[in-house]
C-alpha cells in the first residue's frame, strides 16, 4: 500500500535537521568550554550564545532547503544527498564564519564556529544515512509501496522494469504493463503481465489501484500519449515520462520548469557556474599582462618586420570561435605578405592529414618571422582576442573558415568552448602531431575534463615550454 506522507516527511526531516543542528552547537560548546581547562582562553556563560544559536538555526534551514534537502528521497542515491548536504554546509559555513565580521561581534569564539561546523556535517551525514538505510529496508519489505503501470513498447518497458528490479529500495510494484503492439492479454514482458493496450488506461485505472503511471516512450510517440498524461493528472494519478534520449558519456542534463514551460536540457560541455566565473577574471588579468609584454616586442621587432617584408606589422585572419562565432584573430605577421595566395602551390608538401594546412621551413616565412616563432612572440597580439572575449588564455585551436567548411559532425565539437592562445594541442607539440583526427581528441579530451585547476596547469606547463622554447 502507498500513503502520501510527503509533507509529514518533511515536516518530521525538518524538525530532525533543525534538533541535529542544535545538538551539534551545544556538543561544540560543551568540547569547546572543555578546551579551556587546558589554557585556551574560556567562553563566555552560555546565555550569551542563545543569539548565534537562533541565526544559526535559521541559516542551516534556508541553506538545506534551497539545495533541495527536503525533497521526496525514493528515488535518490545517498551519495546525492551527501553532495548537496556537502554545498549546502559549505554555503552555511561561509555564511556564518563572516558574521563576527559584519555584526561586529568579536566575542565569538571562531573555535567554536570551526567545532560546530564539524560536529553539524558529521551529524547532518549520520542521521541522513540512519534515514535512508531504515527506508529503503522498509520498501524492501513491502511497506509504503507504489503500484505502477507502465505504457510502452516491449523494449523500453523491460528496461525499466529490469531497472526497478535493480533499485529494490524505491519500493515500487509493477502491477502490468500497457502495450498496444501486444498479441494477446496472456503475454508477459519480463513476467509481468500485459493487461491491455494504451487505449485501455482509463478502464486499467480504474479496475485496480494504480499509484503511478509510467510513460517509457520514445520522443516520437510524445504526441500521442499526451492526452493519457492529461487524462492522469485528471484522476489524481502520478504519472512519469521516462525520457529515452540520445546522449554521450560527457552529456550533462539539467530539467527546469520556467512560466509553466518544462525544458530539458543536453549540454555537451560541463560548465559549472563558479568555475566559468573565475576563468574570464583569470582571462582579463592574463590579458592584461600579455598586452605588457606585446607592447615592448611590437617597439622592438615591428621596424624589424617592415624591414624583412614591406607591409602590416600585425596579421589578421578571420578565424571561427565558440559555436562558429567569427572574429579577427591577431598575429605578429611571420610571413611575407603574399604568403596566402601562394598557399595553393604548397598544398602538396602539406604534413597535415585532415583539415589542416602546415609545411615545415614553410618558404613563406620571413627571417624575422621565424624568430618571432622560435621564441612563441608571433602569439601576442591574441591577448588582445582574449581581452575582447572572443579567445580564452586556454582553450581550443581556433581553425580557419576553410578549416571548418571540411568537417565532419564530431569535428564541430571542438567549437563548443572559446579557443584558447594554448591547449593540449600546444603543449603536444605540433611537430609530432601530424593527424587532425588526432589534434580533436585532445581538443575533446580538453573540453570533457575542463576545470580550472586543470587550465593553470596548462598555462605553467606552456610557461615552461615558451622559456625552453621546445617548439609549439
Amino acid at each position: 500500500m502507498s500513503v502520501d506522507y510527503s509533507p509529514l516527511f518533511r515536516r518530521l526531516a525538518i524538525a530532525s535537521d533543525l534538533v541535529v543542528v542544535a545538538g551539534s552547537f551545544f556538543l561544540a560548546y560543551g568540547l569547546r568550554d572543555w578546551m579551556s581547562l587546558a589554557g585556551v582562553r574560556p567562553l563566555r556563560e552560555f546565555d550569551d550564545h542563545w543569539w548565534l544559536l537562533a541565526l544559526i538555526l535559521g541559516i542551516w534551514f534556508c541553506c538545506l532547503n534551497a539545495f533541495g534537502f527536503y525533497r521526496p528521497l525514493r528515488d535518490r542515491r545517498y551519495a546525492d544527498t551527501l553532495v548537496n548536504l556537502a554545498k549546502a554546509h559549505a554555503v552555511g559555513s561561509m555564511l556564518l564564519l563572516g558574521i563576527p565580521f559584519v555584526a561586529r561581534r568579536w566575542e565569538v569564539s571562531r573555535l567554536l564556529l570551526h567545532l560546530f561546523i564539524v560536529t553539524a556535517f558529521v551529524g547532518l551525514a549520520a542521521k541522513q544515512l540512519a534515514i535512508n538505510r531504515a527506508l529503503q529496508r522498509q520498501r524492501r519489505e513491502g511497506v509504503n509501496s507504489r503500484r505502477a503501470l507502465i505504457v510502452g513498447t516491449g523494449d523500453r518497458a523491460a528496461r525499466y522494469i529490469q531497472f526497478l528490479r535493480e533499485h529494490p529500495y524505491w519500493g515500487v510494484h509493477v502491477i502490468g504493463v500497457a502495450d498496444d503492439r501486444a498479441s494477446g492479454p496472456t503475454d508477459k514482458i519480463e513476467g509481468v503481465p500485459i493487461v491491455g493496450g494504451v487505449k485501455d488506461l482509463p478502464e486499467i485505472m480504474r479496475s485496480q489501484p494504480t499509484d503511478e503511471v509510467v510513460f517509457a516512450v520514445g520522443p516520437r510517440d510524445f504526441p500521442l500519449v499526451e492526452e493519457d498524461l492529461d487524462l492522469c493528472q485528471e484522476m489524481g494519478v502520478t504519472s512519469r515520462l521516462i525520457l529515452d534520449l540520445p546522449r554521450r558519456d560527457w552529456t550533462r542534463q539539467d530539467l527546469v520548469q520556467v512560466d509553466g514551460i518544462g525544458i530539458l536540457s543536453l549540454d555537451p560541455v560541463r560548465r559549472p557556474l563558479w568555475a566559468i566565473a573565475l576563468k574570464r577574471p583569470i582571462d582579463v588579468l592574463g590579458a592584461l599582462v600579455g598586452l605588457l609584454v606585446f607592447a615592448a616586442a611590437y617597439l622592438r621587432y615591428a621596424p624589424q618586420i617592415r624591414r624583412d617584408s614591406p607591409g602590416p606589422v600585425l596579421f589578421s585572419q578571420v578565424r571561427v570561435g565558440r559555436n562558429r562565432r567569427l572574429f579577427a584573430l591577431y598575429k605578429f605577421r611571420t610571413m611575407y605578405v603574399d604568403a596566402e595566395g601562394r598557399q595553393p602551390e604548397l598544398q602538396a608538401a602539406n604534413e597535415m592529414d585532415g583539415a589542416m594546412f602546415k609545411v615545415r621551413d614553410d618558404p613563406r616565412v620571413t627571417p624575422v618571422g621565424k624568430r618571432l616563432r622560435a621564441l612563441h612572440l608571433d602569439e601576442l597580439p591574441q591577448f588582445w582576442n582574449v581581452l575582447r572575449g572572443e579567445m580564452s588564455l586556454v582553450g581550443t585551436r581556433p581553425p580557419t573558415l576553410e578549416e571548418v567548411e571540411c568537417y565532419q559532425p564530431h569535428h564541430r565539437r571542438r567549437l563548443s568552448m572559446k579557443p584558447g592562445i594554448t591547449g593540449l594541442w600546444q603543449l603536444a607539440g605540433n611537430e609530432s602531431v601530424r593527424d587532425f583526427e588526432e589534434i580533436v581528441k585532445l581538443d575533446c579530451q580538453y573540453i570533457d575534463s575542463w576545470s580550472i585547476w586543470l587550465d593553470l596547469q596548462i598555462l605553467a606547463k606552456t610557461v615552461v615550454k615558451v622559456l625552453r622554447r621546445t617548439g609549439w
